[in-house]
């Protein structure tokens, strides 16, 4: 059977039917507790026109019914009531990534998410967060939160694994010849600082990099210097097409080990290239959707020797890293959030002040 949930708001009257009548006694039913609004919802919600889905692939969620179809990280035994994490997105098993580059399910051409179905070969949209109650795709990915790891913290894990494995792929030894990439306690800038770069900066921090952040947004920057303890360089909007001059001025010698795109600009992408050291590495995170192309000269790859990183997803192993970063890490990744919304109300959630926004969370109240 392969019900997937085209609902708005999946309610708990159709869960308490179909438990009575055993319909989906395979089938892993979660209830919703919160779940974090991303840009990639925005996107979603300002231009690509998807009515009657329910968003949201950042779920925190506890488990009411316990079928067969899932699968959980670290092979843990999950009971009803325990707190999860729905890992966004499967892959499909059967594309040439999937069955050449195993390991890589980030990459599969057909992957299919709950409340993110973009590349689902059969149209699928799965119910995402944006509900009361979530039925499970096949072989969904599951972790489990550990008991210490309290629900407003909880809701971060899905974007914080996305800055730790961008993290990772910025400081993985992948140069044959030697080892010139960036370095444990090393220079990093992170350019634009909203709520990816913001735990890319955190994740950092617990390395022991120097960060240097910078962003079009002065509350952002602020923000990013109070939360984090960073500095943080604005360049105004109507030079943010000159960001790598801000750099140059503040770095003259471009001493950055890595730069993290984390804006989805082509000016930041360019200022990427610009500010990064030689034989220096750029990971490019920012421009996920596609909407406008970038001129750059390709010396600047050639004759610095850069390493260009692309990224897209965490893999399901990464969120053990998440939790591990969490219970060890004096800093406090809840500052971040900076509204609430309730479930009730996800309709005005483009209402919201979203440039003096940091982290959006739809709790839940139904």
């Amino acid at each position: 059977m392969k019900v997937l949930s085209k609902h708005a708001i999946w309610d708990g009257s159709r869960f308490n039917h179909l438990e009575k009548e055993m319909l989906f006694k395979d089938r892993t039913i979660v209830k919703v507790i919160s779940c974090g609004f991303c840009g990639t919802d925005k996107h979603t919600l300002e231009e690509l026109n998807v009515p009657g889905v329910s968003l949201g692939h950042e779920i925190l969620a506890e488990v009411v019914h316990l079928g067969s179809n899932h699968k959980v990280v670290g092979g843990e035994k999950l009971v009803v009531g325990d707190r999860v994490i729905l890992i966004p997105g499967k892959n499909c098993g059967e594309c040439y990534h999937c069955l050449t580059h195993t390991g890589h399910g980030n990459l599969c051409q057909h992957r299919t998410a709950h409340g993110w179905g973009y590349y689902s070969k059969d149209d699928f949209f799965p119910a995402g967060g944006f509900s009361t109650h979530v039925e499970l795709m096949d072989d969904a990915w599951l972790v489990r939160v550990p008991d210490e790891i309290p629900n407003d913290i909880a809701v971060l894990a899905e974007p914080l694994a996305i800055a730790i494995r961008a993290v990772d792929r910025a400081i993985s030894g992948i140069r044959p010849d030697r080892d010139l990439g960036a370095v444990v306690a090393g220079r990093a800038a992170v350019i634009g600082t909203g709520s990816i770069g913001y735990l890319v900066a955190y994740t950092l921090l617990s390395l022991g990099f120097d960060v240097v952040g910078f962003d079009i947004s002065p509350w952002r920057c602020e923000f990013f210097k109070e939360n984090l303890k960073l500095p943080c360089i604005h360049v105004p909007v109507e030079d943010s097409n000159k960001v790598d001059q801000y750099i140059i001025k503040q770095s003259p010698v471009q001493d950055f080990d890595v730069v993290f795109e984390c804006g989805g600009t082509t000016s930041a992408f360019i200022a990427s290239l610009i500010a990064v050291r030689k034989a220096g590495r750029v990971i490019e995170l920012g421009n996920y959707i596609q909407h406008e192309t970038a001129e750059i000269d390709p010396s600047w790859i050639c004759r610095k020797e850069l390493e260009l990183i692309g990224f897209v997803l965490a893999n399901p192993f990464t969120y053990v890293k998440v939790f591990d970063l969490l219970k060890r890490n004096s800093l406090d990744p809840l500052k971040m959030v900076t509204s609430r919304v309730g479930l009730s109300e996800v309709g005005k959630i483009l209402e919201i002040d979203h440039p003096h926004q940091m982290k959006v969370i739809v709790e839940n109240d139904l």
